[in-house]
């Protein structure tokens, strides 16, 4: 018979034998005696000792991070095995990096903290730690402590600010250092601005200017670092600042009147290295001529602008398009009213970037219009090949109409040059062509404008003195990225002159109905006779070259693509139509606030008007805007207008009531997409001098339905 006292269990038992099971743990060190009692002898007896061994200590920590001078460090260092409680300390003849300090844990695991106040490299010393069954470990560390990276100020630049309008909220960035930051401003901030300590501008300033100041940022250690910057404070929300380039196509006293040109504007109303090309029917042209002027803003940001020059003063109102984030406009509008000319044009920023002739490559479209002495109005449109610093035009092929003549695909060549110390894009070209079998040679002035896939645009003027057969022609010249053959719908606008000297405008829809074919849907005011035509059947002739002609009883034509359904183009007939076509693409709507501008004037009486219309329904509904128009002796500033608008059909085609305003009646507009028309002003048989509006959304905003709507 086997028994057993202490702990632990029997098991296997036998006549002979058995098995001594020790517990699975027990806190110390134990005895436990094993007895066998038989019939012979009751005495035998043995005795177990069971010794239990702590597991054994180590320290899994192997390495530990780098520190930066002035930044707080913290690490952790972890023990694995042995018996708590724990004792760490700093190996002997070893210190931690200074002011690093090591806890007093009794867990298996310590920390190393503090905020190192010196470089110091390569940094060696030990960590040792003992439990309570006496084991100890010991692991070896190195420790670099780092200075930070060097402080600087990140900002490159402050945006500006516009006077009396709260300033953008900003705030100056640090790089490197050790945060937190600490900042200071010296020189003359705007009145009204304020600078914090923490680096934040605010306030609203009450001054217009360039303002310098010097920004210091201090870290929590000894770094410091300063830069200046230039505060910019505006008249206007939008402002002209940088160089620019216009145009201006109109009527003096004599006839037709054309302008291109450059200035530089320093963003607070005053306009330095002005040049100015311009050409009529009444007078001979002037080159390069040397201006100087002014601009402002009023309330609703209309601007009013004076150049002055030997031959006297012109003054102009403008306004601007949408600003980007800096605050300065890409460009606007502008008509003159001053009772020596009266017209409309444009100006745009310049990309001074592309003042080269190397700029000038590749394909191109252009078109022109203007008229000469006695034979009336002409326009032309055509392509060619520029090969860029060589200066010379290859492959030209125009379709010019003077007074109804057209000598088709009349081939030129021609040569250009850019003068390589220009600042202001300005540049000459000759056209050498036989029109009619006459050999004609046309001189021009452009001015560089934006680039375009690597490809500058162009603002030209013929520089000819008019005369019987020599046209006044103004226009442009832009990049050709020819895509594939017409196809969809696409929009088209035209602008002739009758024989009576009665303006002639058109707009509406061609549709590609089959390769070669078409079919046309306008409106048409013809001097005060108003046509409308609807789908009418044409056919159409697309050569390789992006020369289209276009045949109908609605009127013929000849398009220049620049690329795929967009492009130039110029009536056969009397009237001498130009005009554009552009993607027409569903689906519509006409819901927002639009800028809304005329084109340029084919008669003297034309009105040259800009504006903004709200359309307040869904795509039906009130019209309410302003408009300011601007004739050859008047301009009227932020005319009132209000009306009535009606749904736009399957061509984007509606109609636009009047109710009060300078064009009172019933208008057509054709819509090319979203929030974008032409307004064709009106058709009213009264209306003997008609012109043209085009419209575009102000401000797209996203709809919480998705997509974008006009706001």
């Amino acid at each position: 018979t086997w028994s057993l006292s202490g702990l632990g269990a029997l098991s296997n038992l036998s006549g002979t034998s058995v098995q001594y099971d020790a517990p699975a743990s027990v806190a110390s060190s134990v005895s436990a005696m094993v007895t066998a009692t038989s019939v012979a002898d009751t005495t035998k007896f043995a005795t177990a000792t069971i010794t239990i061994n702590p597991p054994p200590l180590a320290i899994s920590t192997t390495t530990l991070p780098d520190g930066m001078v002035g930044t707080p460090y913290s690490q952790d260092i972890q023990a694995t095995g042995g018996v708590a409680p724990f004792t760490w300390v700093v190996g002997a003849g070893t210190l931690l990096p200074h002011n690093l300090n090591l806890d007093n844990s009794t867990t298996s695991t310590v920390t190393i903290s503090g905020t190192p106040d010196t470089q110091q490299t390569a940094v060696q010393f030990t960590i040792q730690v003992t439990d309570s069954a006496n084991q100890s470990a010991t692991q070896s560390y190195t420790v670099t402590i780092k200075n930070p990276p060097t402080l600087t100020i990140a900002t490159s630049s402050v945006p500006p600010g516009t006077i009396n309008v709260a300033y953008p909220s900003f705030s100056f960035l640090a790089a490197g250092g050790t945060s937190p930051f600490t900042w200071s401003e010296t020189g003359a901030l705007p009145s009204g601005l304020n600078f914090a300590s923490n680096g934040t501008l605010s306030g609203t300033p009450t001054v217009t200017g360039s303002f310098p100041i010097t920004v210091t940022v201090k870290d929590s250690g000894v770094q410091t670092s300063t830069k200046t910057f230039t505060i910019v404070v505006y008249a206007a929300s939008t402002v002209l600042s940088g160089r620019y380039v216009f145009q201006f196509q109109g009527f003096n006293a004599s006839g037709a009147f054309a302008a291109v040109g450059s200035f530089n504007a320093d963003g607070f109303g005053t306009i330095s290295d002005a040049v100015l090309d311009r050409n009529s029917v009444g007078g001979p042209p002037t080159s390069n001529l040397a201006l100087t002027g002014t601009y402002s803003f009023d309330a609703n940001n209309l601007g009013t602008m004076t150049l002055s020059g030997p031959q006297g003063i012109a003054t102009f109102r403008f306004t601007l398009t949408a600003n980007a984030p800096n605050g300065i406009s890409a460009g606007g509008k502008i008509i003159e009213f001053d009772n020596i000319k009266s017209g409309t044009g444009f100006i745009a920023a310049q990309n001074t970037t592309g003042f080269s002739m190397s700029t000038i490559t590749g394909e191109y479209v252009f078109n022109l219009a203007g008229s000469t002495m006695s034979l009336g109005r002409a326009a032309a449109v055509g392509r060619l090949t520029a090969n860029g610093s060589g200066g010379v035009f290859s492959s030209g092929v125009m379709d010019m109409n003077q007074a109804g003549v057209v000598p088709a695909k009349a081939t030129f060549t021609g040569t250009y040059t850019v003068s390589a110390a220009a600042t202001n894009g300005r540049g000459t070209a000759t056209l050498n062509i036989t029109l009619g079998g006459t050999a004609v040679t046309l001189n021009f002035t452009f001015y560089l404008q934006k680039i375009i896939q690597n490809q500058v645009v162009l603002v030209i003027l013929s520089n000819d003195p008019v005369s019987g057969t020599q046209q006044l022609l103004s226009g442009s010249m832009e990049p050709q990225i020819l895509g594939s053959s017409l196809t969809g719908s696409l929009m088209m606008v035209t602008t002739g002159l009758t024989s009576t000297g009665l303006p002639d405008v058109s707009a509406g829809v061609v549709t590609i109905t089959s390769s070669g074919n078409y079919s046309l849907t306008a409106d048409e005011n013809s001097g005060g006779t108003i046509t409308s035509i609807n789908n009418v059947a044409g056919t159409y002739i697309l050569d390789p070259n992006g020369r289209v002609t276009l045949t109908s009883t609605g009127g013929n034509r000849v398009l220049y693509l620049s690329r795929s359904n967009t492009g130039y183009l110029v009536g056969t007939d009397g009237n001498v139509s130009t005009g554009t076509v552009f993607t027409w693409a569903a689906p519509f709507s006409l819901h927002g606030t639009l800028s809304v501008s005329t084109g340029a004037p084919v008669a003297a009486n034309q009105e040259n008007d800009f504006g903004k219309l709200t359309f307040s329904g869904t795509n039906s509904g009130i019209v309410t805007g302003t408009v300011n128009v601007g004739s050859a002796t008047t301009f009227q500033p932020n005319t009132s207008v209000m009306g009535t608008y009606t749904t736009p059909d399957s061509n984007g085609r509606g109609t636009l009531s009047f109710t009060s305003g300078p064009h009172t009646g019933t208008s057509v507009f054709y819509l090319a997409g979203r929030s974008q028309l032409v307004l064709l002003d009106s058709i009213s048989t009264g209306d003997m001098a008609p012109v043209v509006f085009s419209g575009a959304c102000i401000h797209f905003v996203g709809s919480p339905k998705g997509g974008i709507f006009c706001q």
